[in-house]
């Protein structure tokens, strides 16, 4: 296709099917043209985007007149997001999630009849983002071959059986991420101290662009598939170009464990948004593979915090509470690739194996937990997790069938939608 055409056609996609996304347009104020072949006409006046690239007359007489519209970046810009401009801040509400209190998609400066939206004050951290000092308890080579075992078995592997109806569970699961982050509320793998002033790390805001877009391919009209085809190609070569350059960026020296889990979240949202709604096997090798490899730096900068092992002393510290935050996410977001992994083999007719170099590793953690609202509260939850726990919490491997039952649902008591997620499947798969 030549350049110019191509460049003409994801002009034409970003201002149509983005701008469905967020605000379907009813198809009387179509032009005459794109009303008659019932496909969406993006109402670009004088001439819609459709006529252009058809060199067609555009008629929009007894079409309904309407307002102009912000103006909502191409694809073509999308392949190098920064939204830094175009987002609007998410405001915090840690108790119960983020909202978004204007649409995400907004102009980059208010007009006059547009205020700009009130700036939400920064979440309190209490210590150096830069300064982490975590620990690393399982064995990182193993996470990063992971893809490969499925393929390649090793005697010490140890098989599970997981249905196509587990994997169509795990698959509903981590789809409604993309869709969570569209609304402006965070995933259970997105921690709130992640958003900073009202706004989430880059690879995230980025990662809610392209979410928006796959969300926005599901208004098409009656007539209209071979057009939601084309689209959703199109969308999905902006994911696979994201996904790429999170995997460069990884590799530059000067990332710190904040700005790698924030590329991770994003690669995971990614890869959910490439499995598709008919769970079909589309995420390239090379993409998985990728993966693992952000999985396997993730693990080498630590996963836990040294005042979470087992102790016996009642004086052991409490971590503080944003390098807890940032372990947890890390493990959350863990548990969620080993999730998709698991899917995609199923749906691929691959074998799966069981994660023994996560046994060790601490169950995801209460809803409370996650969800407190300030250092202060978090600390008085972590004291009560800690006594009750005695320092340890539920390990993963007691999910697995080595677990004594009321220490199992001990924690199902407390658990929030990753761990009913962790649960559903540790439980089909028989191994309890």
């Amino acid at each position: 296709m030549p350049p110019k055409r191509k460049r003409q056609e994801e002009a034409e996609f970003g201002s149509l099917w983005m701008h469905a996304a967020t605000n379907p347009p009813p198809r009387r104020k179509a032009c005459r043209q794109c009303f008659e072949a019932k496909v969406r006409c993006d109402h670009t006046r004088p001439v819609c985007s459709r006529c252009t690239r058809r060199a067609l007359h555009c008629d929009f007489s007894g079409a309904a007149s309407e307002e102009p519209r912000s103006s909502i970046p191409p694809v073509s810009d999308l392949t190098t997001l920064d939204t830094a401009s175009s987002v609007t801040p998410l405001t915090a509400d840690p108790g119960t999630g983020f909202r978004c209190q204007t649409p995400l998609f907004t102009s980059a400066q208010p007009t006059a009849t547009q205020q700009p939206s009130p700036r939400p004050p920064s979440l309190p951290t209490t210590t150096n983002r830069q300064d982490v000092q975590l620990i690393c308890t399982v064995d990182a080579e193993r996470v990063r071959d992971r893809w490969l075992a499925g393929w390649v078995p090793a005697p010490d592997q140890h098989p599970k059986n997981l249905s196509r109806g587990t994997a169509v569970f795990i698959h509903s699961v981590l789809r409604a991420y993309p869709q969570m982050l569209c609304k402006g509320d965070l995933p259970p793998i997105i921690h709130h101290l992640q958003v900073v002033d009202g706004k989430l790390p880059q690879p995230l805001a980025n990662c809610v662009c392209v979410a928006r877009m796959w969300e926005g391919l599901g208004e098409g009209v009656e007539g209209a598939k071979a057009a939601i085809e084309e689209g959703r190609e199109m969308v999905r070569e902006v994911t696979v170009a994201q996904m790429s350059k999170l995997a460069a960026q990884t590799k530059e020296q000067n990332r710190t464990q904040w700005d790698l889990l924030a590329a991770f979240q994003a690669y995971i949202v990614y890869a959910t948004l490439l499995l598709g709604p008919d769970r079909t096997p589309v995420i390239p090798q090379e993409l998985m593979l990728n993966m693992q490899d952000l999985a396997h730096t993730i693990c080498q900068s630590g996963l836990l915090h040294p005042a979470e092992l087992p102790s016996s002393s009642s004086a052991s510290p409490r971590p503080s509470w944003s390098h807890w935050a940032l372990a947890e996410s890390k493990r959350r977001a863990l548990t969620a690739m080993y999730l998709l992994d698991d899917a995609v083999n199923v749906f691929a007719g691959v074998s799966c194996i069981r994660g023994d170099e996560l046994a060790q590793l601490p169950a995801p953690c209460s809803e409370k937990l996650w969800r407190a609202e300030n250092e202060g509260s978090w600390g008085r939850l972590w004291d009560v997790h800690a006594g009750e726990w005695e320092w340890g919490g539920l390990r993963l491997e007691e999910l697995w069938g080595t677990g004594e039952r009321g220490r199992v649902e001990r924690w199902v008591r407390d658990m929030d939608a990753l761990g009913m997620a962790v649960l559903g499947v540790t439980t089909a798969i028989g191994e309890r």
